[in-house]
């Protein structure tokens, strides 16, 4: 009984010794961590000290020089003076294009110009000091401004109308005379080209010949410059042919025969 209790004592004296070593072997190892710890963190600290590795230290900017600054602001100021100098010249060439627009839409336009005995149309009529003021040289003949009928064709005063159907010279005047008109008079250059350019067809003309042989207009008129073509002359009523030359576009025929017509009217 005795040597069981002795025992015992020892174990238990064994056991303090034991937890005794483990607490110091315990206490020895936190302090250790602790120590690795600090002297790691210190580390650490140390090398963001370094000039290489400091993320506080000062960073340095590039400071352009003085004299590229001046340079700089000298160009921009070039550059508003010629921006300035360009908005006032095309202010100017604005107002220049608005003035002459607004001219030309208020100045009058003679309606017809008569040159050496010759019409040549123009765009809008005005009064007769108006014209003489503007073409002090020219002759006018001012007049009201009016547009030909549907299928009628302009030239100066008068309105054209070139028939495609076919009749006598008197079954065509006849026409022309319910359409308010007559046989076309060709009395000047311009008009023969006019007339010879725009048919294309053999037209009667108001052309016809005299008992004295010579050939006069529907107006008893006696023909001035004429267009006669190089065929040979047969019968007593004018025509004109379309498309052929102008200068030798007239020919004759019995006045019997069937052909188109040209009338003729006041605009």
């Amino acid at each position: 009984m005795e040597l069981e209790e002795i025992k015992t004592k020892e174990e238990r004296a064994k056991e303090n010794e034991y937890e005794s070593q483990e607490e110091n072997t315990r206490s020895e190892g936190e302090d250790k961590i602790s120590e690795d710890t600090a002297n790691k963190g210190e580390s650490v600290y140390s090398k963001l000290q370094s000039p290489a590795e400091d993320i506080y230290s000062a960073t340095s900017f590039p400071y352009a020089p003085l004299q590229n600054v001046k340079d700089f602001q000298r160009r921009a100021e070039v550059y508003r003076g010629v921006a300035v100098i360009l908005s006032i010249l095309s202010l100017i060439l604005a107002a220049a294009v608005i003035a002459l627009c607004v001219k030309l839409q208020t100045q009058p336009v003679c309606l017809e110009t008569y040159t050496q005995g010759e019409l040549i149309p123009t765009q809008r009529s005005c009064s007769k000091q108006e014209c003489s003021q503007i073409c002090p040289r020219e002759t006018f003949k001012v007049r009201t401004y009016m547009r030909c009928d549907p299928g009628w064709k302009q030239f100066g005063s008068s309105c054209f109308y070139f028939a495609r159907g076919w009749k006598t010279w008197a079954e065509g005047r006849e026409e022309c005379k319910k359409k308010g008109g007559d046989l076309a008079i060709v009395d000047n250059k311009n008009l023969q080209e006019f007339l010879t350019k725009n048919g294309n067809l053999a037209y009667w003309i108001g052309l016809t010949q005299a008992d004295s042989g010579e050939y006069v207009w529907i107006n008893n008129v006696a023909v001035g410059q004429s267009y006669w073509s190089q065929s040979k002359r047969e019968g007593k009523c004018g025509f004109l042919i379309g498309k052929d030359p102008p200068n030798h576009s007239w020919g004759t025929a019995e006045c019997s025969h069937n052909t188109a017509y040209i009338c003729q009217k006041e605009a």
